[in-house]
């Protein structure tokens, strides 16, 4: 979790860039430090969505789960723009070389079809600023309900092919953090 000198956490709903900058030292008291801007943009668009059928049913008589998955326009250049960083920072470290994709490094909209499940499954009940983007708020209260929160990885508004059980328990840990200190104790 990402924590200010305060030592709470960074609010994006108010401010969506900060400057931090990252200091390790060895134990033969070498010191190396690297700055880095953390930024996060809020875009409004209709996220994906799931559903359940109507009218279908699988095999257990329960209605089957429609995915309504969508991609914003940005998603294919943000992508690329990304892996080209990679790619030159890995080289420039010396640490490995990316190849890659033609179709995404020509921004091909069929790259997009090519990407698939990386059995870390994320989204579904989105954080957001409002019941029109997401179904939870940024405490993870389910919008329009007393008492019903989401912890997990289907808050998650966007995924990579990175494992999320980190940053799932991160969310957790900040929802436990929310109740205790704004309930009562049983």
């Amino acid at each position: 979790m990402f924590h200010l000198p305060n030592h709470k956490g960074a609010d994006y709903e108010t401010k969506n860039s900060y400057s931090v900058t990252v200091t390790t030292t060895d134990i033969g008291a070498l010191s190396t430090s690297q700055s880095f801007v953390i930024t996060v943009n809020d875009i409004n668009d209709a996220p994906s969505a799931v559903s359940l059928s109507a009218n279908v049913i699988d095999e257990n008589g329960l209605p089957c789960v429609i995915l309504d998955w969508q991609f914003l326009g940005e998603d294919l250049l943000a992508i690329k723009k990304f892996t080209i960083r990679a790619d030159r920072a890995l080289r420039k470290a010396g640490l490995a070389r990316l190849e890659i994709i033609d179709d995404l490094y020509e921004e091909k909209p069929s790259f997009m079809q090519s990407l698939h499940d990386t059995y870390h499954q994320s989204g579904g009940a989105l954080i957001g600023t409002s019941d029109r983007v997401g179904i939870v708020n940024r405490n993870l209260k389910v919008f329009g309900t007393e008492n019903l929160y989401v912890a997990g990885s289907s808050t998650f508004r966007t995924g990579s092919g990175a494992n999320s059980v980190f940053t799932a328990l991160a969310f957790a840990t900040r929802l436990v953090e929310h109740l205790t200190s704004n309930h009562e104790p049983n």
